[in-house]
């Protein structure tokens, strides 16, 4: 499934460092994968054009370009409030980092480490054309593995680095990403945990019920997996249901399709239904994952 992006950029990671980048080492480690051009940025210019950048081709593809920005400040977490900047602002909502950063960014914007400098890896056909006639990637996934790739490449080389998924809010510290990316071989086996987070919820503080979801399968193409569950069930807790969720969530990336087939997992057989609005935030479309109660 091919998502039309309305922004000009397509998918996009984080390299979080405890101080501004060099710019001269950015583009030593860069140097390998043959950038065409650069810019030094421009005063006002802000997330989409106001810091040092390099765009290197896709994987040798004919128009996509992956764009490096070297930011000299923090990943702002005070995206819709009123203490935001309002060209920071203005710049998130156009899309600097992908489609999907804007709606998903506070999900998860407290586990931030403290930093003071951005290297934001993101994707795009459209530069040099109009955006409303630039083509959507013909498979998102191949866009974030290309990201990420160039992410690690940055990330192997900045001690104390962290990763983020401004589409998901995952954080991960250098060693855990290298460890997460080094268990995946080729895109058969797509490193979903780099790119989704799962989490576990409670709708109500007495609530019955806990609720387990995904969040940033729409960077993928796809909606969001959710699943709830009585708790104290026999053979069911939180951690059973994420990996059912994550394991679902790569066969669904696999075939490039929803998974609307009904599965062994804990504590039984489960079926899935689709559209439901998401229990927890951002608000958006999942399929909704039950459990067959015994007759």
């Amino acid at each position: 499934m091919c998502v039309r992006m309305d922004s000009p950029y397509t998918q996009a990671v984080v390299v979080l460092i405890a101080e501004p980048a060099d710019p001269g080492m950015i583009e030593k480690l860069l140097a390998p994968l043959c950038p065409e051009s650069s810019s030094p940025g421009s005063r006002g210019g802000g997330w989409i054009n106001g810091y040092p950048s390099w765009r290197v081709p896709i994987n040798g593809h004919a128009t996509g370009r992956a764009e490096i920005l070297v930011a000299t400040e923090g990943y702002p977490r005070n995206l819709g409030e009123s203490t935001c900047d309002e060209m920071t602002q203005a710049c998130f909502a156009a899309g600097c980092m992908g489609p999907f950063a804007l709606p998903s960014h506070a999900v998860n914007l407290s586990a931030l480490p403290a930093h003071k400098g951005v290297i934001v890896v993101r994707t795009s056909y459209a530069f040099g054309k109009n955006p409303a006639d630039s083509p959507a990637s013909a498979n998102p996934l191949l866009d974030l593995a290309f990201a990420t790739s160039v992410a690690a490449r940055l990330l192997g080389a900045l001690p104390g680095a962290y990763y983020f998924s401004p589409a998901s809010g995952v954080v991960l510290k250098g060693a855990e990403f290298a460890g997460i990316a080094t268990k995946f071989k080729g895109l058969d086996t797509p490193p979903m945990p780099l790119w989704i987070r799962c989490r576990a919820l409670t709708p109500a503080p007495q609530s019955a019920l806990q609720t387990v979801d995904t969040v940033g399968m729409a960077q993928l193409g796809q909606q969001d997996l959710e699943a709830s569950y009585v708790r104290g069930s026999t053979g069911i807790d939180a951690s059973k249901v994420a990996i059912m969720l994550m394991g679902i969530a790569a066969e669904t990336v696999r075939v490039r399709s929803a998974v609307m087939a009904a599965r062994n997992g804990p504590g039984g057989l489960w079926t899935p239904d689709a559209p439901h609005v998401a229990i927890g935030a951002p608000t958006r479309s999942v399929i909704r994952w039950s459990r067959v109660l015994p007759m």
